[in-house]
């Protein structure tokens, strides 16, 4: 009876401040509530004004104050309606009907339980169709497009069906059309309400709330990176807090009832005076009180431990600082991981360094370029050895142009150091000033000053490269590389028009590979000891190759014979095996060539060409895995280079991951908006993931820009009748595709390319005799070209004729395997077959 009280007091008081912590949360979501209906312009007397517009359910106003079993049950319901909603519009459907059991038996005469249950039912069917690589849908896609034929009407009338798409259309109760996707500028505002409302949630402590938002941030935009790492934060500090819940159950469980206190015995056939002494006072005559001479019977102890659990029961624990010391440990907790990350972000466990382009004090265009090739010197000599990562030549170039400080963008990329130089040449003079900084601390490592010839200057960049891995405390690589000893002092007398070809390479210029090529020839003739002169030049032979839509290996056996005069000199680098793997490729021999590029990616693990050589062969081999291993660490060291995110985008979809091949094309775009591949390839990603309108919009962006490009109005046609729109808006642009193509062939009857691009363009309008007809003549114009042959495969993949796609996909791949055409839209009726995957693949 003891310790009843105080437990009593003590769920007392916790009940109150529970009411407490409600109370207030009710009151900050109905100030925030109020604050949006405000900066939205909508007054609170009508809070549900906009509730047909919305894509969520209009929260209801917050309870009273002093809450009743009732309000909480109804506050309960509304979350649980909201979570069900938002997992039957991404067709959770095992965690919708989690949530559903739950909100029925809270409520089981809930009126939205009956529209709740039909849309289960719907996103149960949606689910058992077949998906798009199954065999059904291009059965069911051709019934279709038998459906909506062109050849009833219009220009190109035929007797056989016209092609739909072939993927499934995207249904009426698909989330993709059941609502128009807000403007850039709405969904900017919301994606950035929202977010600060998750934050301002966390901040007090509010998970579940926090989560929602996040929930409805990612559904306008989710590949949104900030809030997804403070999905991670808050779901890691959720998780803390629900341990330290139970913790304390448990700890509460645990606890031991307090023992009865001992009451003393009384001796047999008495009374309690007998114990404890007469109860009377005697008094004597003068009424003077006589206390008793024998003294009272001693009252007797409780055992100790008793005793201890006695007084231990009668303590009072006061729940609010106890709640408030638990939430500042759950606060310094989460701060404590930022912090960590943060730091292994700026420094990380490998010493990662960044070599900013240099800056030119005095000369021209010309002088800018070798130095620039001279960094890109340095960066092969940092990036031989294995501890350390460096920055890839592209993404350093790149960097001029950002208006960031240096320390903010090694931060960015995770360098823990960066090189800030200073150079110039005046003749054959180069002059520098080079200082090595700590990213975190943004102080000086190391500084020195460097004044050469050009003959001398190879010998002082392996120096300057040894000097900066000692001041980083990296040690030294093996006796037999080129950085384990002073290197030695032998002029270079051809370094000049070596740096002249290297900077014609970084220039980008269209006929950048040929300038290379002669000043390569220059250099090796002026000093044909110039190992490193020989590797590069052999690289320009396998560019030279590349660029022939028709294969020319005339060029392979020059590129062997450079690769094997650079090793014989003493320059076995990362780049006399980039180059050997492409020989071995183009020759057919898949494994060797995977061999020499891992040979290259293994003594220079920071040389992102190799890298993204690499997981192209690995690919190609069917090493899916490592192949994107590799990608990603070619993104990793060169991330501001469009072709490594497209490298990486391009396995991806090959895997069908297709939300994380839309991110990598999405940061391609952000590089690069004018790259070749990497928009078009957006476009068909974003169409596989329900997002059709975003895909329209884009390619409706490129057909404005290049309204004379055929090609531009196929992709457009494509995938508006891919995504299931009207016949009469993919018609149309198909229409014009093939006006501009009968143009161009108006005025060159003999051109390849533009006859096999028009039959696939009367494949899409069903016009399939004439599309036959005018890649027959496509091919007998260029039977080895490699984009005809291509182009045929997609043409009868499209008329779903797989015997022949597969006999011109075959011939393209033996002549040079391109994975981007690989994983073409046109192509995509054949990627569940089993034929399809071994004629891709040389496993």
């Amino acid at each position: 009876m003891v310790s009843d009280d105080p437990n009593k007091q003590h769920d007392e008081d916790r009940e109150r401040l529970l009411d407490e912590i409600r109370r207030r949360a009710e009151e900050a979501e109905l100030k925030r509530i109020e604050e949006e209906d405000r900066s939205t312009g909508h007054s609170p007397e009508h809070p549900h004004d906009d509730e047909a517009s919305s894509p969520f359910p209009t929260l209801p106003p917050p309870y009273p104050s002093s809450p009743s079993y009732e309000a909480e049950k109804e506050q309960r319901a509304m979350i649980l309606r909201e979570r069900l909603s938002i997992a039957l519009d991404r067709r959770n459907l095992d965690n919708a009907r989690e949530i559903f059991a739950e909100l029925e038996l809270l409520d089981p005469f809930d009126p939205d339980l009956t529209g709740f249950r039909n849309r289960m039912a719907e996103v149960a069917e949606h689910a058992r169709e077949p998906e798009p690589e199954a065999e059904s849908a291009p059965e069911q896609s051709t019934q279709v497009s038998q459906a909506e034929s062109p050849s009833d009407s219009g220009p190109f009338s035929s007797d056989e069906p016209a092609l739909t798409a072939e993927f499934p259309p995207v249904s009426e109760e698909s989330p993709v059309r059941s609502q128009p996707p807000p403007s850039r500028r709405e969904a900017g505002e919301d994606v950035t309400s929202l977010y600060d409302a998750a934050v301002s949630l966390y901040e007090q402590e509010k998970y579940e709330q926090a989560m929602t938002k996040l929930d409805r941030l990612l559904l306008l935009d989710g590949g949104n990176e900030e809030a997804l790492a403070l999905h991670q934060q808050i779901e890691r500090a959720w998780k803390l807090a629900e341990l330290i819940k139970e913790e304390e159950k448990k700890h509460k469980a645990a606890q031991p009832p307090p023992a009865p206190v001992e009451q003393p015995a009384i001796p047999k056939g008495g009374k309690d005076s007998d114990f404890w002494g007469p109860t009377e006072i005697q008094k004597s005559d003068d009424e003077t009180i006589v206390v008793p001479s024998a003294p009272a019977a001693r009252r007797q102890q409780p055992p100790l431990l008793d005793r201890a659990v006695a007084r231990v029961s009668k303590v009072h624990i006061p729940i609010r600082p106890l709640l408030t010391v638990l939430g500042i440990l759950v606060v310094v907790y989460v701060g404590y991981r930022v912090v960590d990350a943060v730091m292994n972000a700026v420094v990380p466990p490998e010493r990662v360094i960044c070599v900013f382009p240099p800056t030119l004090l005095e000369g021209g265009t010309a002088e800018q370029g070798m130095v620039d090739a001279f960094a890109a010197d340095l960066i092969g000599d940092l990036g031989s050895v294995p501890s350390v990562q460096v920055l890839a030549t592209p993404t350093v170039l790149a960097t001029r142009g950002r208006s960031a400080r240096p320390t903010r963008l090694a931060q960015s990329f995770g360098a823990g150091y960066y090189v800030l130089w200073t150079a110039s040449i005046r003749g054959d003079e180069f002059s520098g000033a080079i200082t090595l900084m700590d990213t975190l601390k943004s102080t000086p490592v190391w500084k020195t000053t460097l004044e050469s010839s050009l003959e001398n200057l190879p010998h002082r960049r392996l120096e300057l490269a040894r000097n900066i891995l000692q001041a980083m405390e990296v040690g030294l690589p093996e006796a037999d590389h080129p950085l384990a000893s002073a290197p030695p002092s032998t002029p270079r007398t051809g370094y000049g028009s070596y740096l002249r070809a290297r900077a014609a390479m970084q220039s980008g210029a269209s006929d950048a590979v040929d300038q290379a090529m002669a000043a390569f020839r220059h250099a090796v003739r002026e000093d044909s000891t110039d190992g490193d002169a020989w590797a590069a030049l052999g690289w320009t032979y396998i560019l030279e190759s590349e660029r022939a839509s028709v294969p020319d290996k005339s060029r392979l056996p020059a590129a062997l014979a450079c690769v094997e005069r650079a090793i014989s000199l003493g320059a076995p680098k990362a780049e006399a095996f980039r180059t050997w793997g492409l020989v071995e490729q183009m020759n057919g021999q898949y494994a060797k060539a995977a061999s020499r590029l891992q040979e290259a990616v293994k003594r220079s693990p920071s040389d992102a060409e190799a890298l993204r050589r690499l997981a192209i062969v690995l690919t190609l081999l069917g090493e899916t895995e490592d192949a994107l291993q590799a990608a990603l660490a070619a993104a990793e060291v060169d991330p501001l280079n469009a072709s490594s995110q497209v490298t990486a985008g391009l396995v991806y979809q090959f895997r069908g991951e297709f939300p994380e091949a839309e991110l990598r094309y999405r940061r391609a775009l952000q590089e690069d908006r004018e790259h070749p591949d990497a928009l078009e390839l957006h476009a068909e990603v974003l169409v596989y993931m329900q997002r059709a309108d975003d895909a329209l919009a884009q390619m409706g962006d490129v057909v404005a820009r290049v309204r004379s490009d055929p090609a531009a109005y196929y992709r457009l046609g494509r995938i508006a009748q891919t995504a299931g729109r009207p016949k009469q808006e993919w018609m149309s642009a198909f229409e014009q595709a093939r006006v501009l193509l009968e143009g161009q062939l108006r005025v060159k009857p003999d051109s390849a390319m533009a006859l096999s691009l028009l039959a696939l363009t009367q494949t899409r309008l069903g016009a399939f005799r004439d599309a036959m007809a005018a890649q027959s003549r496509a091919l007998e114009l260029a039977p080895r070209d490699v984009g005809i042959l291509y182009n045929a495969a997609r043409m009868y993949a499209l008329q779903r004729d797989k015997e022949q796609a597969m006999k011109y996909l075959i011939q393209a791949v033996d002549l040079r395997y391109d994975l981007r055409r690989i994983v073409d839209m046109d192509l995509f009726n054949l990627r569940s077959d089993e034929e399809f995957l071994r004629s891709v693949t040389r496993q």
